[in-house]
């Protein structure tokens, strides 16, 4: 449906190169009906405008004041028009989406609300949401051909995989391109022949065997597909060092995609939490940047996740609340253990967060004075998995240790012994804080979690200070025009801005939004 040139084509357009987006681009490419892009993150609408710049293609929506005007000019003259935030359509493009034309005379004809519009064939209307959650009605689903462009972890880690190739290993990235680009062309020339020896057959008269010009042509193509194939096979080499180069990194690039989606799963803590898959590869890149400055690092993977998990963390910090952001530092913590031997237990994760009910009769024998029943319950409780078996029989055995424990002002600096044999490694026992203390002393919970994330990450992984504003707009994405200063009663966020505007030496426009005088004032002023 594509072939390989053309796909090199849309990725040098800005086209992302996972599998999800060039299927989409072939359905842009072969609609019948006009696209609706499903496109939260935005690439698919930036890709689409490169696309067909030489078209003159016209981006609008339905509150432009000047929609009606661009889309009878795009009617008239055959230029493409993409019409963005259609989460409820506009009945004035029915005529269009139900291709109602007529003709009269040798003038081809579409109802543009009253009046007849001259229809061009080579006209084409593109509509666009970013609103992953919107509804369409049956209705529009018949009209429309529905291109879902929502990203996918699949897709993601294909995204970031060719990213950090091209960063790491430019050499190999190109070999990759070059590769793909030549096993298409093969695969194209080999299907080809085949329908060659196929029409030959078919043209054939009598018997094959005795049709000279038959053989020749069956013969010239036996040796032009054998030729083929000898090109493919000698690739072997290459797709062999190309694939140990990629399986180094995927690990990473797996990693990348879920730090993304921890991003993505914070809207659940607060509404305002939100983050662009454009604003995510913005970090990205500054990754790849800061690993190109380290370049004598032996160890690439273990310096691209330092840098991924701190540069995303420090970057979103500026948008989450203090109470937040060991939240956060707790789930980067647990993706950077995942697949190792410290990966940690979904049983400890779930009675961490609440999810494991205590036992409701207990037979094992009495904890010692000065345990509530609820902190017993929890002892039960851990004692249930295979590193806390011997929790109970501990504190039974060594009673004053854990009557100081209970006492201390940082217990969580001074666990007893919670294990038998060989003591663990630091980040087990800083995980095993984390554990005890959420049993017996919660109140020192977020303190023994910070300890975790510095045996994780390094002590200097939380201790990053709130920058100035100025440092947030010169460390943003170039096309960032705006922010939202958010801020608890009492305090007033105006003050920031204003210096800001005193460091620049530009002119600062303050006012109240709220009313109709308001929203008149800030469009005159933008």
């Amino acid at each position: 449906l594509s072939k390989p040139d053309e796909r090199l084509s849309w990725m040098s357009y800005g086209l992302p190169s996972d599998s999800l987006f060039i299927d989409n681009a072939v359905m842009l490419k072969r609609f019948n009906r006009y696209p609706m892009l499903v496109d939260p993150s935005g690439q698919a609408t930036s890709f689409l405008l490169r696309l067909h710049k030489d078209r003159q293609i016209t981006k609008t929506s339905f509150l432009d004041a000047s929609f009606m005007k661009h889309l009878e000019s795009a009617l008239r003259f055959g230029t493409p028009i993409l019409v963005t935030d259609v989460e409820r359509l506009d009945p004035i493009l029915n005529p269009i989406l139900n291709r109602e034309i007529s003709k009269n005379g040798g003038r081809v004809l579409v109802r543009l609300g009253n009046q007849e519009i001259d229809f061009s064939p080579s006209f084409a209307l593109f509509l666009s949401t970013r609103d992953p959650s919107c509804h369409f009605s049956p209705d529009l689903f018949s009209r429309v051909s529905v291109i879902n462009f929502t990203i996918t972890p699949a897709g993601l880690q294909d995204q970031t995989l060719s990213l950090v190739m091209r960063s790491e290993r430019p050499d190999v990235e190109k070999e990759r391109e070059e590769l793909l680009k030549l096993q298409g062309e093969y695969k194209l020339r080999l299907n080809e022949l085949e329908k060659a020896l196929l029409q030959a057959l078919s043209d054939a008269s009598g018997n094959i065997l005795d049709d000279d010009k038959v053989i020749e042509s069956l013969e010239q193509i036996k040796k032009e597909s054998q030729e083929v194939e000898h090109k493919i096979a000698s690739q072997t080499e290459t797709q062999d060092r190309i694939l140990e180069v990629t399986r180094g990194l995927e690990p990473f690039a797996a990693t990348s995609a879920r730090v993304f989606f921890a991003l993505q799963s914070l809207r659940h803590v607060h509404f305002l939490y939100h983050f662009s898959v454009q604003t995510f590869m913005h970090v990205f890149s500054r990754v790849t940047e800061e690993a190109k400055k380290e370049a004598k690092v032996p160890d690439r993977s273990e310096l691209l996740l330092r840098l991924l998990f701190k540069l995303t963390f420090d970057h979103a910090c500026v948008s989450l609340l203090e109470r937040h952001k060991l939240l956060l530092a707790l789930r980067f913590a647990q993706l950077k253990l995942l697949g190792s031997q410290l990966e940690l237990d979904t049983i400890d994760l779930n009675f961490l967060f609440g999810k494991v009910a205590a036992d409701p009769v207990s037979s094992s024998p009495p904890l010692p004075d000065g345990f509530s029943a609820k902190q017993a319950a929890n002892v039960a409780v851990l004692s249930r998995t295979s590193k806390f078996a011997a929790l109970p029989e501990l504190i039974r055995s060594d009673a004053s240790s854990w009557a100081s424990f209970l006492s201390s002002e940082h217990p969580e600096r001074q666990l007893p012994p919670t294990w038998t044999g060989d003591a663990p490694g630091d980040v087990d026992m800083a995980w095993r804080r984390v554990l005890v203390c959420h049993a017996l002393r919660p109140d020192r919970l977020q303190a023994a979690c910070a300890l975790f994330v510095d045996q994780v990450f390094g002590s200097d992984f939380l201790a990053s200070s709130s920058p100035e504003l100025r440092q947030i707009v010169d460390s943003s994405p170039p096309w960032q025009h705006s922010f939202l200063l958010c801020s608890s009663a009492g305090f007033d966020t105006s003050s920031r801005v204003e210096r800001l505007a005193r460091d620049l030496r530009v002119s600062c426009d303050t006012l109240a939004m709220g009313s109709p005088e308001g929203y008149e004032q800030a469009e005159q002023l933008i």
